[in-house]
């Protein structure tokens, strides 16, 4: 899981700590500060990371089987405000937890702070993508499970649409 973080030599509220699902740190990455910039003369901003490898799980995962389905995935994208503190693995924790009829998958598109955003909020966007093993899902179909996504995330995170 990724989380903000703040480390010497990186940029404030540029940097995040990477960290296995025990809590233990995996790695950082960030912006590089403009201070250590000047320092090592790097004219451009440069983003950094590490890892720590040694940490990186050794053992192996199960392998699983999914038939892939030959019906077309039909996309509905979604954008929101929000709490500017709400981070992604909360948000993707609860999407998750909603047992979304035939979702394939979600993922963020976009994130914006500025121009038309509320000071401490974010504008997110989120593709969810559904796709059924057995047939073409109708597009009623998609916005009832995307409309019933909506309430639950204004209910639980007070989001605006």
């Amino acid at each position: 899981a990724w989380e903000p973080g703040a480390v010497d030599g990186f940029a404030p509220g540029a940097t995040a700590w990477v960290r296995l699902p025990h809590g233990k740190v995996l790695g950082v990455a960030g912006l590089v500060s403009r201070r250590e910039r000047d320092r090592r003369s790097l004219p451009e901003a440069v983003f950094a990371g590490e890892i720590l490898v040694e940490r990186i799980p050794a053992r192996p995962r199960d392998a699983g089987f999914a038939a892939y389905s030959a019906f077309p995935p039909v996309h509905a994208d979604l954008s929101f405000a929000h709490d500017r503190a709400l981070a992604w693995t909360d948000l993707a924790a609860f999407v998750s937890a909603q047992g979304l009829r035939d979702l394939e998958d979600f993922r963020v598109m976009d994130r914006w702070e500025g121009s038309g955003v509320a000071p401490g909020r974010t504008k997110t966007t989120v593709r969810l993508t559904f796709r059924a093993a057995e047939r073409t899902l109708s597009q009623e179909e998609v916005n009832r499970e995307r409309d019933r996504l909506v309430e639950a995330l204004k209910a639980k995170f007070g989001v605006e649409f």
